[in-house]
């Protein structure tokens, strides 16, 4: 049964699911005034034997993603800086291996074992409305996920890692001298009286 249930959750047409549509137009296509007999007959049997295969199969690929993908996640970032309140950084390169578009762990994790119950509607993970049937997915790990793709959009823009910025100066009047260091390069500001 879980053979069956990941052919649906990575993309792949079942019989199963096929079916499921095929008696929900079946349904529809009785009106309104049988639609109750229809969903009875033809949808809800198809609904009930989905969730019997789909809930072993999806704690089998909870603890999947939580082997692949999240103990990692806390072996690299837990108590590291921007992820927790502390003066050692994330490393970049690391978080890349993550979050990087069609090569990062968290994108290949779902494009592999969730592309037929989850797909990008430009850069937002949702549920396929269809093949999720039965899914729930819990609402913290779609905003998670969506978190991280926006910040995959922001840190990889043009293919390489990093985040461009400038500084501009500003005087102020109690301010008479600034020295910044960024990457060993030091700049050195002095304003004059006057």
């Amino acid at each position: 049964m879980q053979t069956l249930a990941q052919t649906v959750f990575q993309g792949k047409s079942v019989d199963l699911t096929d079916t499921w549509q095929y008696g929900s137009l079946i349904s529809a296509s009785l009106g309104e005034e049988w639609s109750g007999f229809g969903s009875t007959m033809f949808v809800q049997p198809l609904t009930q034997a989905w969730e019997t295969v789909l809930q072993p199969s999806a704690a089998s690929l909870n603890d999947k993603w939580s082997r692949s993908v999240v103990a990692n996640w806390q072996t690299a970032f837990d108590g590291r800086f921007p992820f927790a309140a502390s003066k050692s950084d994330a490393s970049l390169p690391m978080l890349a291996e993550f979050v990087r578009k069609d090569s990062g762990r968290i994108e290949r994790f779902l494009t592999t074992e969730l592309s037929g119950v989850l797909h990008k509607e430009g850069s937002q993970w949702v549920p396929d409305k269809v093949n999720s049937q039965g899914l729930s997915f819990n609402p913290a790990f779609l905003r998670a996920i969506n978190q991280l793709s926006q910040l995959s959009d922001i840190l990889f823009t043009d293919g390489s890692q990093g985040i461009s910025f400038e500084l501009q100066a500003r005087p102020v009047p109690q301010v008479v001298e600034t020295q910044l260091t960024i990457d060993g390069q030091k700049l050195h500001y002095f304003k004059p009286d006057g």
